[in-house]
This record gives C-alpha cells, sequence and structure tokens, in this order.
C-alpha cells in the first residue's frame, strides 16, 4: 500500500472560538434581557441584545458543528478534508502565499490538470487574483514553511 501521513488542526482554536461566542452570546442577552440597566434607550438596547445574541449564537453553533480540517498525504497525492483527491503529477509546485499578513501554503496545478477540474471547482475571491489553484489549511503546531517543503518533498518523491 505505500506511505500515509495524515495531519489534522488543533481543535484548541475551535474551543476558544466556541467559548468566546458563548460569553458574547450571554453578554448581548442580558443587554436585551435587561436593557434598563444600560445606557442608551431600552428598545435600542433590546434590539442590539437580539441581534448579538443571534450572532454570536450562530458563531457558536458553527463552531460546535465544525471538525478539525484534516491533511491526508500518500504516496499517491494528498485530499484536504473531505475534498477530491489530488495526485501528486497534477501539482505543479507547493508555495506560501501571504494574504494580509496570514500566510497560506498553496498549490498550483498543471495545465492539464486544471483544464480538467475547470468549472468543477471555485476558490474564493482572495485566491482567485493569485496564481494558487488551491490550498491546504494552517497546521498550528506547524509552521506554514514546514507544511510546504513537506508536501514539496512528498511530491518530487512519488510524482510520476
Amino acid at each position: 500500500m505505500g506511505e500515509t501521513l495524515v495531519l489534522k488542526q488543533d481543535s484548541n482554536k475551535l474551543r476558544w472560538v466556541l467559548f468566546g461566542s458563548l460569553v458574547f452570546a450571554v453578554g448581548f442577552a442580558w443587554i436585551g434581557l435587561a436593557p434598563n440597566q444600560f445606557k442608551g434607550s431600552p428598545e435600542f438596547n433590546q434590539v442590539l441584545g437580539f441581534l448579538g445574541f443571534v450572532f454570536f449564537g450562530v458563531g457558536a453553533v458553527r463552531a460546535l458543528a465544525k471538525r478539525p480540517a484534516t491533511l491526508t498525504v500518500t504516496s499517491q497525492g494528498f485530499a484536504v478534508g473531505a475534498a477530491p483527491f489530488t495526485a501528486w503529477s497534477d501539482v505543479e509546485r507547493f508555495f506560501i502565499l501571504t494574504i494580509r499578513g496570514s500566510k497560506l501554503v498553496s498549490y498550483k496545478l498543471t495545465k492539464d490538470a486544471k483544464s480538467a477540474l475547470r468549472g468543477k471547482a471555485k476558490l474564493g475571491a482572495a485566491l482567485s487574483l493569485t496564481e494558487a489553484d488551491g490550498y491546504v489549511p494552517a497546521f498550528l503546531d506547524r509552521e506554514p514553511e514546514d507544511v510546504r517543503d513537506l508536501l514539496e518533498d512528498w511530491r518530487t518523491r512519488f510524482s510520476t
């Protein structure tokens, strides 16, 4: 069968998002349920409390529902989460893309792979303005450069 490596995102980040969302949801619920205890008109405080509770409540639900991303690397290629498998022969190179100070491990597909995918995959607006054809999630226990080097090493070893 061949070598396999699975990297998983640290779930602590999701726990902190959940915790923060719950704290803010409770705070806004308090504003909405006790509008006279705060400055401003009670009607405004009720609306603000309701909207803040809904916004951060939805954030808490999304944090609960989200699973940490995984990157599965095999001798045949790689897959990010439930996304389709990408063969090493379809990848031209891996590189670091910096968007607003955040580093993403990105990859550029070969021309043949791009034409085969045309119309099937959609990238975010930020990536569509770059040479990146895709990216892998950030892993808190590894630097983006280390993940790029690891993927590039596997690509050069197993690409045919």
